[in-house]
Parts: C-alpha cells; sequence; structure tokens
C-alpha cells in the first residue's frame, strides 16, 4: 500500500476547503487506499469514496468522545444487568420450594421449575427492564462540552494567486526558488500547500522533489508527502530565533577618574595608654597610728 498523507492534514484540508474541493483531484484507486487506511469502507463511486472520507476527517474529537461516553454508559448498564442476574435467579429457587408447598397442602401438584426457553424468556426480561433504566450522566460533563463546535469557514488569503504564480514559475523554471517557495508556503499554512500540490502533475511534484533534495519516487501522494515534510524542515528553520540578553555596559573612563579623585574615609582607633617605668607609690601609715607613736 502507498504511503498517504497524515490524518491530521487530510483533516485540516477538509475541515478548511470542504470534501469536495480538498479530495476531487484525486482518483479513485487513492480514495480507496484512504479508506482502506481509515478503516472504511471502500466500495462504490467516487461520490460515494468522497462523502465517506469526508464525514470520517469532519469528525471532531468532541464527536469522537461523545460517542466513547456512551458506548462507557451502554458497557456499565451491562454489566449491572449481568449482576441482577445471579440475584433474580436465588430468588426464583428460594420462592419455588414455598410455592410447591403449598400446593401440596391445598393437593395440588408442585409446580416444576421453569427450564429451557422459559428460563431464558425469564433473563430476557430482567436484561430488557436492567437496559430501561435511564444511563446516569457522568459528573462535571455539561451538554454544551458533548456538542461539536460549528466548523468556522476559512476566508481565502489574498496571497493565493501569488503562491500559485510561484508554483507555476517553479515548474517552468529548471532552477526552483527554493528559499522563495519555502517563505510562500510558510505564509499559507499546510492546508492550501496541500491543495496546491495536488493539484499539479506528478512531472511537475518531481521537479519539485529534485529541487527541494528529497526522492522523486512513487506516487502522488508520496510525492506530496515528500515535499510537505521538506516545506516543514525549512519553516522550523526560517523561524526567528528569541533575541538574547544584552550584557550590562562597562564603566567608562569618567566613571573611572571620578573614583579614583574620591578620598576614602578615614577611620581613626582609640589606643590603650603605654605603660610607664615609676613604680606605683606605697600607701603611707594611717594617721591614727603615727599619733599613738607619738
Amino acid at each position: 500500500m502507498a504511503a498517504q498523507l497524515q490524518f491530521e492534514d487530510l483533516q485540516s484540508m477538509v475541515q478548511a476547503l470542504g470534501p469536495e474541493e480538498a479530495l476531487g483531484n484525486l482518483k479513485v484507486p487513492e480514495l480507496r487506499d484512504c479508506c482502506k487506511r481509515f478503516g472504511l469502507r471502500h466500495q462504490g463511486a467516487k461520490l460515494d469514496l468522497l462523502g465517506r472520507l469526508g464525514e470520517h476527517l469532519m469528525a471532531s474529537e468532541a464527536q469522537r468522545a461523545a460517542a466513547a461516553g456512551k458506548d462507557a454508559q451502554a458497557a456499565a448498564v451491562r454489566a449491572a444487568a449481568a449482576k441482577e442476574a445471579p440475584a433474580a435467579k436465588a430468588a426464583a429457587a428460594t420462592e419455588t420450594p414455598a410455592a410447591s408447598a403449598q400446593g401440596k397442602k391445598r393437593g395440588r401438584p408442585p409446580s416444576k421449575p421453569a427450564s429451557g426457553k422459559a428460563a431464558k424468556v425469564v433473563e430476557d426480561s430482567g436484561a430488557a427492564a436492567a437496559d430501561d433504566v435511564p444511563p446516569v450522566p457522568a459528573p462535571g460533563r455539561s451538554s454544551q462540552a458533548s456538542t461539536p463546535p460549528a466548523p468556522v469557514a476559512e476566508e481565502p488569503s489574498a496571497s493565493v494567486p501569488a503562491l500559485t504564480v510561484v508554483f507555476i514559475a517553479a515548474s517552468a523554471n529548471p532552477a526552483i526558488p527554493v528559499e522563495k517557495l519555502a517563505e510562500a508556503t510558510r505564509a499559507e499554512g499546510s492546508a492550501r500547500t496541500a491543495k496546491m500540490l495536488l493539484a499539479l502533475r506528478v512531472p511537475e511534484l518531481q521537479h519539485y522533489c529534485v529541487g527541494l533534495g528529497v526522492p522523486a519516487k512513487g506516487s502522488k501522494l508520496e510525492l506530496v508527502d515528500s515535499i510537505l515534510s521538506r516545506l516543514h524542515a525549512l519553516w522550523s528553520e526560517a523561524a526567528p530565533a528569541a533575541p538574547e540578553a544584552a550584557p550590562a555596559p562597562e564603566p567608562g573612563p569618567a566613571a573611572a577618574a571620578e573614583r579614583a579623585d574620591t578620598p576614602e574615609p578615614v577611620v581613626e582607633v582609640a589606643s590603650a595608654p603605654e605603660p610607664t617605668g615609676a613604680p606605683a607609690p606605697e600607701p603611707g601609715p594611717a594617721p591614727a597610728a603615727a599619733e599613738r607613736a607619738d
């Protein structure tokens, strides 16, 4: 099977341009390959294949989540019914001996337990009653969350004719201007670039592949996929880099001279008194002792 475009690229093309305009240039074998890849039925005419692919690609993530939620609720109901079925059987088994005993007292023959088709009818009725229980909505979800957003119609860009001129000039000129082509397609985006590439013929796409340096072999969708991958790489290379922080400016000669002329403050430190060489005088006798001596 030939390699196909990515699901996101096809989905963006169909949502922006519509199924007939986005996929109308593909041939029936290519449409069938797409249907096989996405698990869809690939039988029918071209219009049937277009409608089938369009419905599959237009389906949003919200619709898929809602469908998954409904499937989960149905599985929960079936599990609850499966749990209640043994309890119903046990209750019927306990009621059967009591009914047979009452029948013996009244002279009636004991009733036989239901078997075969009758038991199956009882089980089916219990399962149907369980299926009639309304599903409990999941907490935290609202009706607005399950409603898919309406597709917004994309306005045609004013530079589409210029992009067409670039494509035609590049296919007619042996030297493909890669830089100019990458700049023009980057402004248009993936959806319109893929649309323009699908409108070209296989020899023109091979001419692009040679100029862009990618393999020029394969089907039309393989060539378009190779060109888009190369253009994505050129777009990422042409993206502007984040500006670096500017270093702090160094002080000029005037500021350095001003710091040199400013005198530094002088801090005075108090010094301890130096010791002298004279001995300290001894204390004299008390006055009262001198008078008694006289």
